[in-house]
């Protein structure tokens, strides 16, 4: 019994240990080079809008009235339920914004996170820079942050036309986030580009979630038929220690029957025996046994030969 539970703990106590060792897994920094690529169409990073991605760059918009989006396909980590810890992340990108028209261009670009699944809104070219239009403006059930890099002045920005910002909408952020860069142009035409993107952070792939998900089905079953197990092992043991007893019982009940109803063995007087033993006298003693002592005795009403075992006060066995 003992044994038995020593085991379970220990087993329960090895996949407690590997569920820390995965979620810890799930938790490292990875360092990734998201762009440029060897890929003509890499599977890490999505696009929205007119925005599409080739060899050398990462093209957002390229025509007047234009909005384009371009993220990371996987889920970024902001912070952790198991801790409610913040992640730490930094990000390096490199870009160029050029427009046909000398100096006069439109729009801008912004670096963004956003909820998993955020699809750019409509009517969000110009000043909304691919992220907001005048109904998600200043909602903060539209929970985007972003670092704007404008580079036209909209009646609502600073006083000196270029300038780079920060874009709030909400204070708070999901647990996991899109991150990606969006551009809008006006009615003159620009081109904004992403030539380098570089990670480094804690994010979760779908292979992982993947993974993720088939572990902790493993682990559930595991667990449950440890359980499971535990639970078949201690009721063999209870129901063989109350059969144990109960036939113990049962035996020296049996015994008492059969001498009440005169089958069986015959129940004797502790008289007659005296008698018949001629008072246990030691003349008549066969032998001594972990019981007590053996004694030749001759019953007086039927003249038989009979050993009587003559129980000792210190005797430790049988039923007394």
């Amino acid at each position: 019994m003992t044994s038995c539970k020593c085991r379970a703990g220990l087993m329960l106590l090895t996949i407690f240990f590997l569920l820390i060792s995965f979620a810890t897994s799930l938790e490292a920094d990875y360092t990734n080079t998201i762009f440029p690529t060897d890929d003509d169409a890499p599977p890490q990073i999505g696009v929205q809008g007119d925005a599409k991605v080739t060899k050398d760059k990462i093209l957002l918009t390229s025509f007047g009235n234009s909005r384009g989006r371009a993220f990371f396909n996987y889920p970024c980590f902001v912070w952790y339920t198991r801790n409610t810890s913040i992640n730490s992340f930094s990000t390096e990108f490199e870009f160029t914004i050029t427009s046909s028209s000398g100096n006069l261009t439109s729009g801008g670009l912004t670096f963004f996170l956003a909820p998993m699944g955020s699809e750019m809104p409509a009517n969000s070219s110009g000043g909304w820079l691919g992220l907001f239009n005048e109904t998600t403006n200043n909602k903060s059930s539209n929970q985007v942050v972003a670092v704007e890099f404008d580079v036209s002045e909209d009646p609502w920005d600073p006083k000196g036309g270029n300038h780079i910002g920060i874009d709030v909408n909400s204070v708070v952020l999901p647990q996991k986030v899109l991150m990606g860069f969006s551009a809008s142009t006006a009615h003159l035409t620009a081109s904004h580009n992403i030539l380098s993107w570089n990670y480094t952070g804690q994010y979760q792939s779908y292979s992982d979630i993947y993974s993720g998900l088939i572990i902790s089905i493993a682990v559930t079953v595991c667990i449950g038929l440890v359980v499971f197990g535990i639970g078949v092992a201690l009721g063999k043991w209870w129901r063989r220690c109350k059969g144990k007893g109960r036939e113990d019982l049962g035996s020296d009940t049996s015994i008492d029957e059969n001498f009440l109803r005169g089958t069986g063995p015959r129940r004797f007087s502790y008289k007659e025996l005296m008698t018949s033993t001629d008072n246990f006298s030691e003349d008549g003693k066969l032998g001594e046994g972990g019981f007590g002592g053996v004694y030749k005795g001759v019953l007086r009403d039927t003249n038989d030969v009979v050993a009587v075992k003559r129980i000792s006060k210190g005797s430790k066995q049988g039923t007394k």
